[in-house]
C-alpha cells in the first residue's frame, strides 16, 4: 500500500538577523493512507534537503529514521539528522547571504523497502535561526562577560590572541569577517587579543578634537596584523606632553667681615679678607668675587606602575 503523507513545519525561531545555525529546527508531519486513515506505528525514513533556489550558498541534506505515533504524527529536528555523504555543515549554511533565499525539500518513504516521494519543496518564508545565540547576534561582535572563563557560552570565544584555522567550520564564520586583521597568515588567524586592554572606536580619518592624533602610527600586537588606522590595531601606554614649574626656598640673609687693619694684623674671625694700606689718601677696596653657581631642583615622584582610570575586570568574548 503506497503511503500518503501530509505535514506542518513549526520553526523554533524567525530572525531576521541570523546567519548560521547548528541547533537546528522543528518539523512535524502527518501520514496517512489513500483512504484518509492515519499510519499509527509505522516506521519511516524522511529526508531533508535544503539548498538556494535563488542565489549562491551551501547545500545541505540529511535523513532520519523514525515511527510515527499511533496518530500517524512523526517530528524532526533539522539539522540533527545524519548527513547525506557530500553534504555541507548544516551550521555553515548562511540564511542572510545577498540575493540568496533557501529552500526546503522534504522526501519521505517506508523504511523497509520502498521509494522517496517528495512532499514539499518551497522556500523558506523567513529565516530559520538565529546563529547559535538565538539573539541574532552577528559573527565578531565583541562584548564583556563578568562570568569565569569555563562558563563562556556555546558559539563565543575569549579574545586571548589564539591562533585559529579558518578552514574549519567551527572558525570559518568569524574567519571570513576577520580575516588576518588581528595577525596570522593565509587561512590561520588570530582572535583578537585584549586581556587587560581597553577598548578604543577606529579612528577613521576623523580629524577634530576628539580624534586619535596617533592613529597612524598604530601597529600590530601579533604577526601578519593589520597597522595604522584599521580595526586590530594596538598603542602603547603614554602620557600627553606637558610641564611642570618649581621654585627653589630662599636661603636666608648672611654677611661677610671685613677686616680693616695695618699689615699683618686680622684681627677679625673666619671668612674675612686682610687690607693693606701702604698708600696714602683715599683707596679702592672690594671683596673677592665667589664666581657663577646653580642649584638643583628635585620633583618627588609619585603613582603606581601605569596610568589608568577606576575599572573592573571582565572577559572580552567574541562571536564565532
Amino acid at each position: 500500500m503506497k503511503l500518503k503523507f501530509t505535514f506542518f513545519a513549526l520553526l523554533l525561531s524567525f530572525a531576521v538577523f541570523a546567519q548560521t545555525s547548528d541547533k537546528g529546527y522543528s518539523f512535524q508531519g502527518f501520514a496517512i493512507d489513500p483512504d484518509g486513515k492515519a499510519m499509527g506505528a509505522t516506521a519511516i525514513t524522511i529526508k531533508f534537503t535544503i539548498s538556494p533556489s535563488t542565489g549562491t550558498g551551501g547545500n545541505y541534506a540529511e535523513t532520519h529514521s523514525l515511527t510515527t505515533d499511533p496518530f500517524g504524527v512523526f517530528h524532526a529536528v533539522i539539522g540533527k539528522g545524519s548527513k547525506e555523504s557530500g553534504s555541507d555543515d548544516f551550521k555553515t549554511l548562511d540564511y542572510t547571504r545577498n540575493g540568496t533565499i533557501y529552500k526546503l525539500k522534504v522526501e519521505v518513504k517506508k523504511t523497509n523497502g520502498g521509494l522517496y516521494t517528495t512532499i514539499n519543496e518551497a522556500d523558506f518564508n523567513s529565516v530559520p535561526y538565529a546563529r547559535k545565540a538565538d539573539n541574532g547576534v552577528p559573527v565578531g561582535t565583541i562584548i564583556t562577560f563578568a562570568g569565569a572563563k569555563n562558563k563562556v557560552p556555546e558559539g563565543w570565544a575569549i579574545c586571548d590572541g589564539t591562533l585559529q584555522d579558518g578552514t574549519n567550520t567551527q572558525w570559518k564564520q568569524l574567519y571570513d569577517v576577520l580575516g588576518t586583521s588581528w595577525g596570522g597568515s593565509g587561512s590561520n588567524f588570530n582572535l583578537p587579543d585584549l586581556r587587560g586592554m581597553f577598548l578604543r572606536g577606529v579612528n577613521d580619518g576623523r580629524n577634530d578634537g576628539y580624534r586619535d592624533p596617533d592613529a597612524g602610527a598604530r601597529s600590530a600586537l601579533k604577526s601578519g596584523g593589520n597597522t595604522g588606522d584599521q580595526q586590530g590595531t594596538y598603542q602603547g601606554d603614554d602620557n600627553r606632553s606637558h610641564n611642570h614649574s618649581g621654585n627653589t626656598t630662599t636661603n636666608g640673609s648672611h654677611s661677610h667681615k671685613w677686616n680693616f687693619g695695618i699689615e699683618g694684623d686680622d684681627s677679625g674671625s673666619g671668612g674675612s679678607f686682610n687690607e693693606f694700606t701702604q698708600a696714602p689718601g683715599s683707596n679702592t677696596d672690594g671683596i673677592e668675587a665667589a664666581g657663577d653657581h646653580s642649584h638643583n631642583l628635585n620633583i618627588n615622584n609619585s603613582g603606581g606602575n601605569e596610568s589608568r582610570s577606576r575599572n573592573a575586570s571582565v572577559y572580552y568574548i567574541i562571536k564565532y
